[in-house]
């Protein structure tokens, strides 16, 4: 008599997955193109999970991408948010030491006065 094999038990795990942070190492180790491909995704998720705003705007930066930088910091007050504007420019002057940010210069005055 032949012994009853165990069944196969499958397991199917399907999830979705998000992550604000693109995984890698430095700034400048993507693309432009790159970057504004990343962007989409919080800019997607921004409607369900307005916390995601911010990740966008420094995405767009990244991106060097000024006018749907612009768009996103417009949007931040429907969510009762506030625009991090001194927290923009550092973080543009830093991502500048990467090569990055060459449309956010001083002549182009995208920001309110500090």
């Amino acid at each position: 008599m032949a012994k009853n094999k165990p069944k196969e038990r499958v397991l199917n795990l399907a999830y979705l997955f998000f992550c604000s942070f693109l995984p890698t190492e430095n700034v400048a180790d993507i693309s432009e193109a790159e970057w504004l491909a990343w962007a989409k995704y919080p800019e997607a998720s921004s409607e369900n999970e307005p916390e995601l705003l911010n990740e966008c705007i420094y995405c767009y930066i990244k991106a060097n991408n000024v006018k749907k930088n612009i768009e996103m910091i417009n949007m931040l007050p429907k969510f009762n948010k506030t625009p991090d504007f001194k927290g923009y420019e550092r973080a543009i002057r830093y991502f500048k030491t990467f090569g990055l940010c060459s449309n956010f210069d001083e002549a182009h005055r995208w920001v309110p006065e500090l």
